[in-house]
């Protein structure tokens, strides 16, 4: 058995284990839903198995085991959220430490520090860089995540970036939009969302010439 596409809801930690010591040439794995606690990274880790795609649902992992899932993470090429449980500061610099091969990034961002968490996700993205080409990023609680501004760094960290979902940011203006434009040249889809309630107020125009120019420069964009 080489391959495991596994959408449970009543998968565990030991549905995971199981399969970590029963199926050693096991090269993709892929777990959408489920209960799992970090018990299964560690079981994938120590296990050693040569993955060449590993899929799970983002699981917290304290500070002390972190040490003993980084081979897990380093195999992972798609992160989500479990559950739409919202990711945090810690949690993103943790998968910007180990994880280098992510390809997909679906995640519910809660604003504990809003600058710290920001940070955090471009610091994610940075790590990624070479191999990130679909981000989906929920902003969670008030005040809202994600400056015009910080869409912009976010843009310039992930250049291979394909699909671009950002929702209930605090502002857009021209400014992200040249920036994706310039950095982002094999955009295909393009979706940002503003909560009007945390927007600032006259910082959500995007102009005409602004919109010509993605499509100008990002010509597979739909």
């Amino acid at each position: 058995l080489e391959e495991i596409h596994l959408d449970s809801l009543t998968a565990t930690d030991r549905t995971v284990i199981a399969i970590s010591q029963h199926c050693p040439n096991l090269s993709s794995l892929q777990v959408i839903q489920g209960t799992y606690t970090h018990s299964s990274l560690i079981a994938l880790s120590e296990r050693g198995l040569t993955l060449k795609s590993l899929g799970l649902p983002w699981i917290r992992i304290p500070q002390r085991d972190l040490y003993r899932c980084t081979y897990a993470l380093s195999q992972l090429r798609m992160v989500c959220t479990q559950n739409r449980q919202p990711i945090d500061r810690d949690d993103l610099l943790a998968m910007a430490q180990c994880c280098t091969l992510l390809e997909s990034v679906n995640i519910v961002l809660v604003n504990n520090a809003v600058a710290d968490v920001a940070d955090a996700l471009i610091a994610l993205s940075r790590a990624n860089s070479r191999t990130l080409h679909s981000v989906y990023v929920f902003c969670k609680a008030t005040p809202h995540c994600l400056t015009s501004s910080q869409i912009a760094q976010l843009a310039q960290a992930c250049p291979n970036v394909k699909k671009f979902c950002l929702h209930d940011v605090v502002n857009i203006n021209d400014s992200c939009i040249l920036t994706l434009s310039k950095h982002c040249p094999i955009l295909e889809f393009l979706s940002i969302t503003v909560d009007k309630r945390s927007a600032v107020e006259g910082s959500m125009g995007v102009s005409e010439s602004a919109l010509l120019r993605i499509v100008q420069h990002c010509e597979k964009i739909y």
